[in-house]
Parts: structure tokens; sequence; C-alpha cells
């Protein structure tokens, strides 16, 4: 039997909608509900408290503005435990997409979505999907206090709930005035799965439950395939995200051809200069300055990969265009030093100087701990050197660059008999 028939017969047997769905009718005639069968939900939604609860997020007591990972007007920093076991008055909320869940340490929770969940999405790929296919999504909020999302509709998605209760509503595509007066009600408990076809209009209300158990769900979401530049770059970084920066390229590579905002090059520079292939990062980041001048993430990058090769007059008119105060900024106005000064304690201490601002809510990237690395291996700081390389390999342990520099300084300390 073929997983939408595994559905229907799911559906009809025991289903909460209160529309019977016509007989023969296919995947996009109905909203799914059903069990998630052997998946110990319990022992899935303890893991993830224990592995992500002291984890700083954005939260939002705003049901029309509640994406955590963007912060667009979210300004309540909690760690996840503190939202979903918050005994506060007012109830916040957790909806997280492609930024929690695509961190490596999570490849156990999307092997569980993709293995699990994806046959419930149509796709011609469904015998090969996988991270570049979907959205992942962490859903989370406190138990006995009604939080959820207004009416919106976006295109496949399937979500389990793996504990407290989700209500929904349900109304079929077409304008919302037109079908809004014509609403289904599906109750969603823990260990059920429902599955939303595209452009189906829905809300949801999290409800208490009897035993008080917070509201916990993951799920996943069909990526449109679409040719705009945008949605390239969205699949080539959860590509890279996964681990997986080769095929990340070859996805950019596809299509750089026909961009035109120079949003490809540019991730492709980003990618490159990850690498540690300043001269194609370079390159990269022209193309994409070429298309337009304004683009930071090119600016940065050429400002950053010019520096590293020697390249003065391109270093001092790129990096003066960055925005200040931010951590590249502080890395290439430390090599800015090294480079035109050959001061490299000036530049040991520009980096030194803003490492303290890092926090675990806005994390130093590994350029920082790589730079400065190498800038104490350049004047014999070994053991610093290493402290601050390994910092630098513990957020990334695949970039190969990293761990070049981990093993000269290695080679270095082996030769003097030091180590």
């Amino acid at each position: 039997m073929t997983a939408v028939g595994v559905v229907l017969l799911a559906l009809v047997v025991g289903s909460v909608i209160k529309e019977e769905p016509p007989e023969g009718g296919d995947f996009d005639d109905f909203v799914w509900k059903f069990s998630a069968g052997d998946i110990n939900t319990k022992e899935v939604a303890d893991r993830l408290i224990s592995e992500i609860g002291d984890l700083e997020i954005l939260s939002s007591n705003n049901g029309d503005n509640i994406v955590a990972n963007k912060g667009e007007g979210l300004e309540k920093k909690k760690t996840l435990r503190q939202v979903i076991f918050s005994d506060t008055p007012d109830a916040e909320y957790v909806f997280d997409r492609n930024h929690i869940l695509l961190k490596p340490n999570f490849h156990w929770a999307r092997q569980l979505l993709l293995s699990h969940l994806s046959q419930y999405i149509p796709s011609e790929s469904n015998a090969t999907a996988g991270v570049a296919d979907f959205s992942f999504y962490l859903i989370a909020g406190p138990a006995g206090k009604k939080t959820g999302v207004p009416m919106h509709r976006h295109a496949d998605a399937v979500l389990l709930l793996l504990s407290g209760k989700k209500n929904w509503l349900v109304s079929r595509p077409g304008p919302l005035d037109k079908v809004a007066n014509k609403q289904y009600e599906v109750v969603q408990s823990e260990g059920e799965i429902v599955v939303v076809p595209e452009g189906w209009w829905h809300s949801v209300e999290n409800e208490a439950t009897e035993t008080g158990d917070p509201i916990i769900a993951i799920g996943l979401q069909k990526l449109i395939p679409r040719t705009d530049e945008l949605s390239t770059v969205v699949v080539a970084s959860s590509l890279a995200a996964d681990g997986y920066p080769d095929d990340a390229i070859s996805e950019l590579l596809k299509h750089v051809d026909n961009e035109k905002l120079g949003m490809i090059s540019s991730s492709l520079s980003t990618l490159y200069l990850r690498k540690g292939d300043d001269q194609a990062a370079l390159q990269w980041a022209k193309k994409g300055i070429k298309k337009d001048p304004t683009l930071q993430e090119a600016i940065v990058n050429l400002c950053t990969s010019s520096v590293h090769l020697e390249k003065g007059p391109t270093a001092h008119k790129y990096c003066g265009k960055m925005i200040p105060k931010n951590a590249l900024h502080h890395q290439t106005l430390a090599f800015y030093h090294l480079q035109m000064n050959d001061d490299v304690m000036k530049a040991i201490d520009v980096i030194q100087g803003f490492i303290p601002s890092c926090s675990e809510s806005v994390p130093c990237p590994q350029s920082i701990f790589y730079s400065l690395g190498k800038l104490q291996m350049a004047v014999g700081r070994y053991e610093d050197s290493i402290a601050s390389l390994f910092e630098a390999y513990q957020i990334d342990t695949t970039n190969t660059a990293v761990i070049a520099a981990l093993r000269e300084v290695r080679n270095i300390l082996h030769e003097k008999g030091e180590l």
C-alpha cells in the first residue's frame, strides 16, 4: 500500500475532521490525522529538552510574529526550558524553522523526521528526499496556556506532536474571505501526526492537558522548487548546515549562470572562504558585488579574502565598506593592522578585545578563533594558538583550514620537542 493509501485508511477509520472526505479523493483533498505508530514520543521530547533546554533562543507572545530564528520584532531571550516551564501570566511560544534542528548535533532529529514523516508529503523525489527538500520545525510552548498561530497557509507540511495538545481549525484552499466561514476542527494529541496539504488555511491553538504537559512538536515543510536565487541559497544553506559543503557548492554552481541579484555568487564566496580557498572566495565575491555593489555578504568576503591574500588596495577599499561592530569587522580590522602596519600584536589585541562581547545567544564565529590562532602561531605563542584553534575546531569539526592549522602548530611543537 502506498503512503497516501496508509494515510487515507487512517483517516477513514478514525478521523476527527467534521467533514467526511469523498470517496476516491486524492491527497490534496483532505487534512489528515493519524497515529505516529512506533515513535517513542516521550523519549524524543525528553531528549530535545535535555539537549536544547539550556539554549538561549528568542520567544514571543505575539501570535503574528513568532518565528524564533528570524528575530523580527522579538525582544525576549530565554532558554527553551524557561519558555516551556514558564509560570508567568504572559504565555510565550517558540516557532523555530531551519535554525535549531539544522545544527550538526541534531542530525538524529532530522533523520527521525525524514524517515518517519517525509513519506506523507507528496513529492517526485520522496525516494531520495533529504535535508535539501524540507524546512525543519521545532515548536514549543508552556503547559496550560493558550498560545498558537493565526490563520495562514503554506506548502505541504507534516507535524508530529511529542507532548501536549493542539486544536486546529482548517479551511479548504481559496480566497480566505470565501472559505473562512466553513472551517473544520482537528484535535491533535500527543503521539499523533497531522498533515496539511499545500494551500489549506489553518490556525492552531495549544491547549492544556490533564497532566500539564508542555507543547513540544517537530515537523517538516516542503520546500517548493523555484528558480529564484533565494530558494537556491536556502537549499545550499541547508546542505552546508547539515555538513555537506561540497554538495552546497554544487547546488549553487548549477544555478549561478541565471542569477540577477548576486546572491548565489555571494553564497559561493562564503562557502569557499570556509573551505580556506581565499582565491575562489575573492573571485565569487567580486562577481556578487558586480551584480549588487551593496551586497554586504560579498563585501565582507571580499574584504576578508583580500586581506588573507595580502591584496592591500582591495582590502583597504572593501574593509571600509563593512557594517561596523560585527565579528567579521573586527577580524578583518585585525588583519588590516597586520597587512598595512606589520603589527601582529595589534591585530591580536583587536580580536581578543572583541571575544568578551560574545555570548551563548550571539556566539563568536569560528573565523574569529581561527584568525586569532593563526596570529598567535606567527608570534610563537603556540599554546595560546592551540587553545584558539581548538575553540574553532569545536564550532565546526569539518573546516579543513582549521584542521590544517592545528596540524601545523602541532608539527611545530613536535619539532621543538615540546609535544
